[in-house]
């Protein structure tokens, strides 16, 4: 049962030594040719040797000055470029901030700064951002940026390809364990954004949950359309290069990139907000494509209405619906409503409205103010508050360790 599959992972970390780079020999990645808007390249082909890319990228970090336990500083659309420059960050003994591309330029500068970022990597649609910051001294802390697109790398910057060109690979810095592996910032919607310190053991751990809350299949060719800053997707990233899938990569999200994608690359899995689930089912020209490899489509961060998940069982029958719960502090993935929670009779009707069951290796008790764990038959549950004038306010406690700068 699940404590069988708890000690299976804890040992499956062990002899990995819980290190995020330890699968990427076996993985594959390709570019799936979308051409989503005028800011965006049009991707083509499969990158067989990625890891030889990595281990130079990494040899190339560090001839620009990059040495253990630094930050860099991811600002770019999707791409397998956004990929290699993650473990590559970690492969050369230091750590990746994914940034988040829809934030005002002083939220990026804030968090190019607080995270201390000495090297950035960033595309042209964001250089034109970064160029402006740079020159108004409002990124102290950058000394290096690599220009991620195939065309002119402005000044001051280098290209991606030719820094890659020029350099060595190394061998892995073995990075494992406690040592942190990535910087997420959270929303900061109730305040400044906060870094989240996140630790090779938390990640793979992590990975580990996912493959089996998802059932992800070897074979699996997963397809990044959610953005890659957010901690869902790289989650995804490295679940599953685990597992020796297959990575494809548009560089937003659009329903028609998405639709094509899964018809020309045999897409089996994926990971998409509801708002985007909408937008691919309603799609007018969705009948016209072959989405018979879709096996499953795993959703969250919002609920799910009702009507938008029977419209898409009615048009892709075949792709089945989990429902995804976590928290950037928790790596992310807590809880999961699989496919059994998709149906409209029996004991499960209508789970999937709920976060689901705790994930294998996972586990979740509620708690009152003073730390005794309460009874779940101790709460009232509200399906509509809207007319309810009780407080439902439930307290999360989450024991983490306390900051270095603290």
């Amino acid at each position: 049962g699940d404590v069988y599959k708890r000690q299976g992972m804890q040992l499956m970390v062990k002899e990995l030594g819980g290190n995020v780079t330890a699968a990427t020999k076996k993985a594959e990645y390709g570019r799936a040719p979308i051409k989503i808007d005028l800011a965006c390249e049009l991707f083509s082909d499969v990158a067989p040797k990625h890891v030889e890319r990595i281990k130079k990228l990494a040899g190339a970090m560090q001839k620009l000055g990059f040495k253990d336990n630094d930050r860099s500083a991811i600002l770019s659309l999707n791409s397998d470029r956004y990929f290699e420059a993650l473990y590559a960050a970690v492969w050369a003994g230091g750590i990746f901030v994914p940034i988040n591309t829809r934030l005002a330029p002083p939220e990026i500068e804030f968090w190019l700064n607080d995270s201390e970022s000495s090297l950035l990597f960033v595309d042209k649609v964001f250089a034109p951002v970064i160029e402006k910051s740079r020159s108004e001294g409002k990124i102290p802390s950058v000394k290096e940026i690599v220009y991620m697109s195939d065309d002119e790398c402005p000044k001051n910057m280098h290209s991606y390809e030719k820094i890659l060109l020029d350099a060595n690979d190394i061998e892995d810095a073995l990075r494992s364990k406690d040592d942190i592996a990535g910087l997420f910032y959270t929303g900061g919607t109730t305040g400044r954004s906060k870094g989240v310190m996140l630790s090779h053991t938390n990640l793979v751990s992590n990975s580990f949950n996912t493959i089996t809350a998802l059932n992800l299949p070897n074979d699996a060719r997963w397809i990044h359309a959610a953005p890659m800053f957010h901690i869902a997707d790289v989650t995804g990233a490295i679940a599953i290069t685990h597992i020796a899938g297959q990575h494809y990569f548009i560089p937003s999200y659009t329903p028609e990139g998405v639709l094509k994608s899964v018809q020309d690359y045999k897409i089996t899995d994926t990971l998409l907000v509801p708002t985007m689930i909408n937008m691919l089912v309603h799609h007018p020209d969705i009948n016209k494509y072959d989405l018979s490899s879709l096996r499953q489509i795993t959703y969250g961060a919002s609920p799910m209405p009702e009507s938008v998940i029977i419209k898409a069982m009615e048009v892709i029958p075949e792709c089945k619906f989990t429902h995804a719960y976590g928290m950037t502090e928790c790596a992310p993935l807590i809880t999961a409503a699989g496919p059994d929670c998709h149906v409209f009779e029996g004991p499960k009707a209508n789970l999937f409205k709920s976060t689901g069951v705790a994930v294998p290796g996972v586990e979740v008790k509620i708690i009152d103010e003073n730390d005794n764990e309460e009874s779940v038959n101790n709460f009232l549950w509200y399906e509509d508050f809207s007319d309810s004038t009780t407080p439902n306010i439930i307290t999360c406690l989450l024991y983490t360790s306390p900051s270095p700068r603290d």
